[in-house]
């Protein structure tokens, strides 16, 4: 068996790209100076500008240093990232994905949740087929999904949330432009009581409610065909 530890240089930028077509993946970032393979069968090999590749033969868990940028590609697998990671970027074709901490975050899967606790300045993508998307704390977001429940709990920055039947909350922490649509299910967003948007709505046949005064503080489009529509305060 390979040796299945890569000693990272000082001060270099870390890249790990994981490979896997089924099994659990486990990577916790964490204060080290290398990346090893704690439990599972993979083949490590290194590439330039301090990329590290890891081929896992069903689950696998890894360490590596804060900050590490991750790249996942999975067929069948469920990804967890703890610690407080770089960029993060994640696809699987059936498989639950969550998240620690990144400084940005593109999140994909077919079939299965997604949720991430805290995104950075670099923002968080997320998308899927069947399953609930939800970001507790996060910068700009653009959420989308068929048939799932969006959530987000708090964002600094600007969000758009799309979901074909299910329900979109949101709230955000200041003036930022907000995009929310369903085709069945409700939409509620909400503000501080500070904040004065310019609300647009659009639905077939549901309640509207703004608690906000009217003004020009941001954009704020919310539609659906059949559910309520809500820009409320925080």
């Amino acid at each position: 068996m390979p040796d299945p530890t890569v000693t990272i240089p000082r001060g270099g930028r870390v890249r790990l790209r994981i490979n896997s077509r089924s099994g659990r993946i486990l990577v916790t970032a964490e204060e080290r100076t290398d990346i090893i393979v704690e439990k599972g069968d993979a083949r490590i090999t290194t590439g330039d500008e301090g990329q590290v590749v890891l081929e896992a033969r069903g689950a696998v868990e890894v360490r590596c240093p804060e900050g590490t940028d991750i790249l996942c590609g999975a067929i069948s697998s469920r990804v967890e990232v703890r610690g407080r990671a770089g960029n993060v970027s994640v696809s699987t074709a059936s498989g639950h994905i969550e998240i620690d901490e990144a400084f940005a975050a593109d999140l994909r899967s077919i079939s299965g949740s997604i949720a991430i606790k805290q995104c950075g300045e670099g923002g968080c993508r997320m998308s899927s087929k069947s399953g609930r998307l939800t970001a507790d704390r996060t910068m700009k977001a653009e959420l989308s999904t068929v048939s799932g429940r969006v959530e987000v709990g708090e964002a600094a920055g600007p969000v758009r949330l799309k979901t074909v039947s299910g329900n979109i909350e949101a709230r955000l922490s200041g003036a930022f432009d907000a995009s929310a649509s369903t085709i069945s299910g409700a939409v509620t967003l909400s503000y501080p009581d500070t904040v004065h948007p310019r609300t647009r709505f659009r639905t077939m046949s549901g309640r509207q409610r703004l608690d906000l005064p009217a003004g020009q503080d941001c954009e704020v489009s919310v539609s659906t065909l059949s559910g309520k529509l809500e820009v409320v305060v925080a």
